[in-house]
């Protein structure tokens, strides 16, 4: 009997994100497949940021993060300002209005907004697997 040698077992890889945390400050917003949450200084909006004190350089919608099932989009929903999608490791993207970007291979970053006299707003998205978040991904 000659020996064998078995194949090497496949390494686990996270799956597609099964939920989303969407944090600012100490708030949180929990995202499943198909949410969508908006964020910008208006009313209507799920995430309001830059409304107390009224930061007239963010947009009244900013933007959305969607829950796609097997991704995160991020898309600038403002007519006039950019954001900044800035994840965990590599090079940060601006987003003009209109634009969007798919957050895949990063399972973490942040999506930021210049505001008036050099403030900055921020929110900070991790997507988890279902084992709990990624870190440094």
């Amino acid at each position: 009997m000659f020996p064998t040698s078995s194949p090497a077992p496949a390494r686990a890889e996270a799956g597609p994100p099964s939920l989303a945390v969407v944090q600012v400050g100490t708030l949180q917003w929990i995202l499943q497949p198909g949410d969508v949450v908006s964020f910008g200084r208006g009313t209507p909006c799920d995430i309001r940021i830059a409304h107390d004190p009224v930061d007239e350089h963010v947009s009244r919608l900013a933007g959305l993060v969607e829950h796609r099932g097997d991704d995160l989009v991020v898309r600038n929903a403002s007519t006039k300002r950019q954001l900044i999608f800035r994840p965990a490791r590599g090079a940060d993207r601006v987003l003009r209005p209109g634009e969007a970007i798919t957050c895949l291979p990063h399972r973490e970053f942040l999506v930021a907004l210049d505001g008036r006299d050099g403030r900055h707003h921020v929110l900070q998205v991790t997507a988890t697997d279902g084992t709990g978040p990624q870190r440094g991904a």
